[in-house]
Protein backbone atom coordinates (compact mmCIF):
# COMPACT_ATOMS: atom_id res chain seq x y z
CA UNK A 1 0.00 0.00 0.00
CA UNK A 2 1.39 3.40 -0.95
CA UNK A 3 1.82 6.13 1.61
CA UNK A 4 -0.31 9.27 1.54
CA UNK A 5 1.54 11.98 -0.36
CA UNK A 6 0.30 15.54 0.27
CA UNK A 7 -0.27 17.83 -2.68
CA UNK A 8 2.58 20.21 -3.48
CA UNK A 9 2.66 23.63 -5.13
CA UNK A 10 3.57 22.15 -8.52
CA UNK A 11 0.57 19.84 -8.53
CA UNK A 12 -1.70 22.68 -7.43
CA UNK A 13 -0.36 24.89 -10.25
CA UNK A 14 -1.05 22.12 -12.79
CA UNK A 15 -4.58 21.82 -11.39
CA UNK A 16 -5.19 25.58 -11.66
CA UNK A 17 -3.92 25.56 -15.24
CA UNK A 18 -6.38 22.81 -16.13
CA UNK A 19 -9.25 24.58 -14.34
CA UNK A 20 -8.59 27.78 -16.26
CA UNK A 21 -8.49 25.90 -19.56
CA UNK A 22 -11.82 24.26 -18.73
CA UNK A 23 -13.37 27.59 -17.70
CA UNK A 24 -12.17 29.14 -20.98
CA UNK A 25 -13.54 26.20 -23.01
CA UNK A 26 -10.07 25.23 -24.22
CA UNK A 27 -10.41 21.74 -22.75
CA UNK A 28 -13.39 19.64 -21.73
CA UNK A 29 -13.52 18.84 -18.03
CA UNK A 30 -13.33 15.12 -18.79
CA UNK A 31 -10.16 15.53 -20.87
CA UNK A 32 -8.58 17.89 -18.31
CA UNK A 33 -9.29 15.48 -15.44
CA UNK A 34 -7.77 12.60 -17.36
CA UNK A 35 -4.67 14.59 -18.33
CA UNK A 36 -4.10 16.04 -14.87
CA UNK A 37 -4.44 12.60 -13.30
CA UNK A 38 -1.95 11.09 -15.75
CA UNK A 39 0.47 14.02 -15.38
CA UNK A 40 0.42 13.93 -11.57
CA UNK A 41 0.88 10.17 -11.52
CA UNK A 42 3.87 10.45 -13.89
CA UNK A 43 5.31 13.26 -11.77
CA UNK A 44 5.08 11.15 -8.61
CA UNK A 45 6.73 8.19 -10.31
CA UNK A 46 9.53 10.40 -11.62
CA UNK A 47 10.15 11.50 -8.00
CA UNK A 48 10.47 7.85 -7.00
CA UNK A 49 7.18 7.65 -5.08
CA UNK A 50 5.39 4.35 -4.82
CA UNK A 51 1.80 4.96 -5.91
CA UNK A 52 -1.31 2.82 -6.08
CA UNK A 53 -4.44 2.89 -8.25
CA UNK A 54 -6.08 5.49 -5.99
CA UNK A 55 -3.23 8.01 -6.04
CA UNK A 56 -4.38 11.13 -7.96
CA UNK A 57 -6.97 9.05 -9.81
CA UNK A 58 -9.60 10.67 -12.02
CA UNK A 59 -12.32 10.63 -9.34
CA UNK A 60 -10.06 12.44 -6.90
CA UNK A 61 -8.84 14.90 -9.52
CA UNK A 62 -12.43 15.66 -10.52
CA UNK A 63 -13.26 16.48 -6.90
CA UNK A 64 -10.13 18.63 -6.46
CA UNK A 65 -10.89 20.41 -9.74
CA UNK A 66 -14.38 21.27 -8.45
CA UNK A 67 -12.85 22.71 -5.28
CA UNK A 68 -10.20 24.67 -7.19
CA UNK A 69 -12.68 25.98 -9.77
CA UNK A 70 -14.93 27.27 -7.00
CA UNK A 71 -11.94 28.86 -5.30
CA UNK A 72 -10.92 30.59 -8.53
CA UNK A 73 -14.47 31.94 -8.91
CA UNK A 74 -14.83 32.84 -5.20
CA UNK A 75 -17.82 30.52 -4.89
CA UNK A 76 -18.50 27.73 -2.41
CA UNK A 77 -17.77 24.34 -3.95
CA UNK A 78 -20.32 22.35 -1.99
CA UNK A 79 -17.46 20.02 -1.09
CA UNK A 80 -14.64 20.34 1.41
CA UNK A 81 -13.05 23.70 2.05
CA UNK A 82 -10.03 24.43 -0.09
CA UNK A 83 -6.70 23.65 1.48
CA UNK A 84 -4.28 26.40 2.46
CA UNK A 85 -2.01 25.25 -0.36
CA UNK A 86 -4.78 25.67 -2.94
CA UNK A 87 -5.63 29.11 -1.55
CA UNK A 88 -1.97 30.14 -1.55
CA UNK A 89 -1.36 29.01 -5.13
CA UNK A 90 -4.59 30.68 -6.25
CA UNK A 91 -3.38 33.91 -4.62
CA UNK A 92 -0.03 33.62 -6.40
CA UNK A 93 -1.86 33.04 -9.70
CA UNK A 94 -4.00 36.15 -9.16
CA UNK A 95 -1.42 38.48 -7.61
CA UNK A 96 1.92 37.40 -9.11
CA UNK A 97 1.37 35.67 -12.42
CA UNK A 98 5.11 35.58 -13.15
CA UNK A 99 5.73 33.57 -9.98
CA UNK A 100 2.80 31.28 -10.84
CA UNK A 101 4.16 30.72 -14.36
CA UNK A 102 7.57 29.90 -12.91
CA UNK A 103 6.03 27.28 -10.58
CA UNK A 104 4.05 25.82 -13.47
CA UNK A 105 7.08 25.49 -15.73
CA UNK A 106 9.45 23.99 -13.13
Amino acid sequence: MAIRIPWDKYEAAILIDACIKVQNNILSKEFAVSEVSADLRRLALSKGYEIDDIFRNENGISMQMTIMSALLQNKPSGLHNASKLFSDIRDIYINDNDAYTQILTE
